[in-house]
């Protein structure tokens, strides 16, 4: 990585020039700083497709990659994937992601009778929460439902114009470049062309559009002038539109990055009132600062030279800092958007039948030619039914570009075509008018610390609080025993302590699906009443800063919706189905839960039952309880500490005492003695050759506790013990298997309309940048859309499109 720091004056370089006696430099270290402690995450989801049917799923694969270099991202393990509708303001659904190294997938089931409308998924990590939502990755989509083959789009003629003069301010007397934009109501660019008017009302100049309602004019403000601009949608009369306001004093640049492919040219001007002075110029990408240098600004304009190779792939930052360490221009540019890493997928014929099993090669290069190990998913869908163009976003314009600006992005992968002469010019109009949206410099100057209170997280966290039943805090430590019981039966206990305000918690869990959460709490050796709350992290406001897509009613989204209510409409005539059977007779023994936990014969065992006994939950601890009850076992000594002896049973050095057992598992008797009557179901005691299974840890007998959490049908919720509370949790998303039909070894009747044709979310490249994958064509005659995206594990975002052609 290459910094350049010179002093400059007429493209010239005159000396090699360090900036440490300029005030920019105290900016410099503050914006170090700044990066360090606002580290950025980059999440991504790539989706199957731009809008669903209600009863369909949102098939997701998850990338989260590094903010500076793209690499994927081990920080965080936990991404929170949301599905909003928008139209109502409200979090439909939520799944929690366990990303491996960065990579992840899962779904959204659309149930049948969610309502149509506008919604959004969206994905963010807990560390990312201690910013504005906005960094947030968010793609809009469309939900329909079965009557939806009319106009979809609301009718609103609204137009929103801006201006956005070229390095932030329109100063008067100095040549400047003033960007536009037009929009609709869904963010999407339209027509529009307009003219200024100065005071007298006489016409300075006409504009007009040229590309996504984008478009630049040359301008020249005059000191004691006022300005008035007008602009029109298509056909419509000219209406009144806010004009930027113009300063007597400042700086002002224009940028030239198209003409020289190895440098950026920037020709900064300032006015006649301010004195000769020496400012730095600063170009940072993705929070790295690659140039910084100084110029002698004795004139009123200075040009600049910067050079691009030492600059990564994607969005630059220029800015001009004065002496006294303020920011005063700014100009966003877009650096080497034909050095990106390519993917070429081949087929082996030129078309393929319906049902036939299609099978392509998969061929990933950086921009240099060189082979890229990486893992990618893949999205293949009936261009006759989805129309893709609605969403052109990808991982390589997300991490590149979108991410970068401000807004939604229309069409942002055209920026990236080769073939596309206009790509260029293009894109340095979309950087004049969509400014930087990670930071500004007042954020950077103003803050001495970002305050960042949520943590990378390594795993799942539970958090809570433990308080009186009359809400106050205890004012001491408490103890707390948690077990976690999933739906398989398999339980975990975990141990620890509160602070003296009742405060916990447990960092780092994994686990899957729904679980079962007991805590039991304690004050000393005693259980106390309390009131546990767990923490339910709130889901972070959002907005909408992406284009609500016009879908309008076309012969492919009829197809779609009439093929999708036909395949429904079949699974659910499936599924009702009932067919009679003969009887059934089906014969066992009677099981014994208890005996699955421990590995003695139970039957040899002396038993006092606890449970369902409530006198029983009047002892202190379990040795009390068998105290007298069972013959030969003597309980002796202090309640709080007794010594036990079963009888006839002793060593050289005299009376020992048993083997403790909690489950199954061998325990401290300390362990024995802490246990809540309440959680006690059966004591076994063991003596004599009952014990043998346990060896000479048995010699002096076993003292075997069943408890009730230990019974896999044990349920939670009817437990009522003192300290004692039940919750349930979600843990990690288990991924769905998206199912392909293998029409070779199965002739499947069921026509087969699918919209999406596969999915497949983990594909990854060998060290040779290949790799293969398939999938079985449906019944339609059509083209597929294959929609390959992935990250490199360099850190080369990758993103291609092809079509393949079914007879």
């Amino acid at each position: 990585m290459k910094k350049s720091f010179i002093y400059l004056f007429l493209f010239t370089t005159l000396s090699s020039f360090f900036i440490a006696d300029h005030p920019a430099i105290e900016l410099l270290e503050k914006f170090e700083a700044y990066n360090i402690e606002t580290f950025e995450e980059k999440p991504f989801l790539h989706l199957d497709k731009p809008y669903y049917a209600a009863g369909e799923t949102i098939w997701f694969k998850a990338y989260l990659a590094n903010g500076m270099n793209l690499e994927p991202d081990t920080l965080s393990v936990p991404l929170y994937v949301e599905l909003l509708n928008l139209d109502q303001g409200v979090i439909i659904d939520q799944k929690t992601i366990k990303l491996e190294v960065g990579f992840g997938n899962g779904e959204f089931d659309l149930v049948d009778t969610l309502v149509a409308g506008n919604y959004q998924v969206r994905a963010y990590t807990n560390w990312m929460k201690n910013f504005d939502s906005e960094h947030f990755f968010s793609q809009n989509i469309k939900v329909l439902d079965f009557g939806s083959q009319k106009e979809i789009a609301h009718v609103n003629d609204k137009m929103d114009f801006q201006f956005f003069p070229e390095g932030g301010n329109l100063i008067a007397e100095l040549q400047s470049k003033i960007a536009f934009k037009a929009t609709d109501q869904y963010g999407n660019g339209v027509d529009a062309d307009g003219y200024i008017l100065n005071i007298a009302n006489d016409t300075i100049i006409k504009f007009s559009t040229i590309h996504l309602g984008m478009g630049s004019l040359n301008f020249t403000a005059f000191a004691g002038e006022k300005y008035r601009a007008f602009v029109r949608k298509e056909k419509e009369p000219y209406s009144k539109v806010s004009f930027p306001e113009v300063l007597q004093s400042g700086y002002s640049c224009i940028v030239d990055n198209l003409s020289n492919a190895a440098n950026t040219k920037i020709y900064f001007s300032k006015s006649d009132d301010i004195a000769a002075e020496q400012v730095a110029i600063i170009a940072q990408s993705a929070g790295v600062v690659y140039y910084s240098g100084l110029i002698n600004f004795s004139q009123k304009m200075v040009p600049l030279s910067i050079p691009k190779k030492d600059f990564p792939t994607g969005v630059a930052q220029i800015t001009l800092v004065d002496s006294e360490g303020r920011p005063r221009c700014e100009r966003l540019v877009f650096m080497h958007s034909d050095k990106v890493a390519k993917a070429t997928i081949s087929k082996d014929q030129n078309y393929f039948s319906q049902r036939e099993l299609v099978q392509l090669k998969l061929d990933v290069k950086d921009e240099n030619g060189n082979p890229l190990e990486g893992e990618f998913s893949l999205a293949v869908t009936d261009a006759f039914q989805i129309n893709k163009a609605l969403n052109s976003e990808s991982i390589l314009s997300n991490y590149y570009l979108s991410s970068h600006l401000k807004g939604y992005v229309q069409d942002p992968m055209q920026y990236f075509d080769l073939q596309n002469k206009q790509a260029g010019p293009n894109l340095e109009i979309l950087m004049l008018t969509q400014g930087w949206r990670r930071f500004t410099w007042q954020d950077v100057i103003a803050k001495e610390s970002v305050n960042t209170p949520n943590y990378f997280e390594r795993g799942l966290s539970l958090t809570g609080n433990v308080k009186n039943p009359n809400g106050k805090s205890f004012g001491k430590p408490l103890s707390v025993t948690t077990i976690l019981k999933d739906t398989e039966g398999n339980s975990r206990m975990l141990m620890g302590e509160t602070d003296d305000e009742g405060d916990f918690a447990i960092y780092d869990l994994a686990f899957e699906n729904s679980v079962e959460l007991l805590f039991q709490t304690a004050l000393g050796k005693n259980n106390r009443t309390s009131i546990v709350v767990l923490n339910d992290p709130s889901s972070p406001s959002f907005g909408n800063k992406n284009a609500l897509f016009k879908l309008q009613k076309d012969t492919g989204l009829d197809s779609y919706l009439k093929n999708t209510k036909t395949d429904q409409d079949l699974l659910k005539s499936m599924l009702n189905t009932n067919q009679l059977l003969n009887e059934v007779v089906v014969s066992a023994k009677k099981r014994d839960p208890a005996q699955e936990r421990v590995i003695y014969n139970r039957r040899n065992a002396t038993t006092v039952q606890v449970g369902g006994n409530n006198v029983m939950s009047n002892y202190i601890n379990v040795l009390q309880a068998i105290s007298g009850r069972i013959p030969g076992v003597s309980v002796t000594g202090p309640a709080n500490n007794p010594t036990v002896q079963i009888r006839g049973i002793s060593s050289l050095s005299g009376p020992t005492e048993p083997l403790f057992m909690i489950d199954g598992s061998p325990v401290d008797k300390e362990v024995i003695l802490a246990v809540n009557m309440n959680d006690v179901d059966k004591i076994d005691v063991l003596k004599g050759p009952a014990a043998a299974v346990f060896g000479s840890r048995g010699s002096s007998g076993v003292i075997s506790v069943l408890t009730k959490r230990g019974n896999e049908d044990y349920d939670y919720s009817q437990d009522s013990s003192a300290g004692m509370t039940v919750f349930r949790k979600n843990g990690y998303n288990k991924a769905k298997v998206f199912y392909q039909p293998n029409y070779e070894e199965n002739n499947l009747k069921r026509p087969d309309f699918r919209s999406t044709v596969a999915w497949e979310p983990i594909i990854r490249t060998d060290k040779n940048g290949k790799a293969n994958f398939s999938f079985y064509a449906t019944d339609a005659s059509t083209q597929l859309d294959i929609d390959l995206q992935g990250l490199s594990f360099n850190g080369k975002p990758v993103a291609t499109r092809m079509k393949v052609e079914v007879r």
